[in-house]
Order: structure tokens, then C-alpha cells, then sequence
């Protein structure tokens, strides 16, 4: 009897939020520090991919930054240190790209799918999900990796389409992605 009273206890006399939240059993970061990033990766995205028409425009800015340098292995990457984690700008022929790694420490994420989708949603534009696709990519050591792949689009006429890449699987060595299509 006190064996099965013993979670419900505990459930009772924790404080709501005090247990940690998990994505794809593994458990996120405290609510504080997955802030912290979500907050910094949009504002990353706002400042160098949202609203951008072209790739001269965004490596203009990147460039200008002063806190953006060319990345060492990968061409075409620009990347930054944010509080020990690595966030990179790509800007692409057709598109920007802001990424991260999702696991910052063993078995715990950065932020949540669900974290990076309402904040797409919060930008200026109405922009709404319209699509969710499941597929495997090959990781950089050839591995498959299953990623859930969203659309997002302006709710009017006017906007461009918005994609998130975000792994469901090996998160350790594949980057969630947010993509701005400049056309």
C-alpha cells in the first residue's frame, strides 16, 4: 500500500514544474537555460536569416557582426560560441540556416521541437505550421537519423516559407536546423 501511495506523495508535494520535462525520452534543460538558448537562437534567426533576400545581404551581416567568423570545417558556415555551445549561420543560394546541437550534455536537450515551433509561430507574419513530415537523413558519419521536418508558412500572401529540421534521433552529432527560404 505505501509503495503505491509513494508517487502519488510525491506527486502532491513537489512543486509543479520541479520535475524534469522530457522529448523523446531524454530530459530537456531547466526551463531557465532552455530560455536562455530559445530566446538566443531566434534572435540569431531574426537578425541574420528573417526577412533576408539573398545570400550577399546575410554574409554582408554576418561579416559586419563581429561576433560571427568563418567557421573551421565547414565552407560557408559562419558560427559563434553562445555560452559554450556552438550556434552557425549558413547563408545558402536559396535559403539562411541557423543550427544548433540539441544535446549539450549526455541525454539532455537544449530545447524542445515544441519550443522552436511556438516561437516560428510568434513571428511577425501569423506564421502557421502546414505541414509535419517524418524522414531519415544520413548523419555525417553515415548513420541514418529520423528528423521531423516542418513547414511553416505566413498566414496572408505576403511571407516566405520557414522549415525545421529537428532530429528525433541522435541529437549528439545531427543539427536542428531553421531554414528561411528568400523566395
Amino acid at each position: 500500500m505505501i509503495k503505491r501511495l509513494l508517487p502519488v506523495l510525491l506527486f502532491l508535494f513537489v512543486p509543479f514544474g520541479a520535475l524534469a520535462e522530457t522529448q523523446q525520452g531524454l530530459e530537456l534543460a531547466p526551463q531557465a537555460m532552455r530560455q536562455k538558448h530559445l530566446d538566443h537562437f531566434m534572435d540569431v534567426y531574426r537578425q541574420f536569416c528573417y526577412e533576408r533576400h539573398s545570400r550577399e545581404t546575410v554574409k554582408s551581416l554576418l561579416l559586419a557582426s563581429g561576433v560571427f567568423r568563418p567557421a573551421e570545417d565547414f565552407e560557408g558556415v559562419f558560427e559563434e560560441m553562445f555560452d559554450g555551445l556552438s550556434y552557425a549561420v549558413t547563408p545558402d543560394t536559396e535559403f539562411c540556416t541557423v543550427d544548433v546541437m540539441l544535446s549539450y550534455e549526455e541525454k539532455r536537450l537544449l530545447f524542445s521541437q515544441e519550443d522552436i515551433e511556438t516561437a516560428v509561430g510568434a513571428l511577425p507574419g501569423n506564421y502557421r505550421l502546414v505541414e509535419r513530415t517524418s524522414e531519415t537523413h544520413e548523419g555525417p558519419d553515415g548513420e541514418q537519423v529520423h528528423v521531423e521536418v516542418s513547414e511553416f508558412l505566413p498566414a496572408g500572401s505576403d511571407g516566405n516559407r520557414i522549415l525545421l529540421v529537428s532530429p528525433l534521433s541522435n541529437q549528439d552529432v545531427y543539427y536542428m536546423t531553421l531554414d528561411y527560404y528568400y523566395e
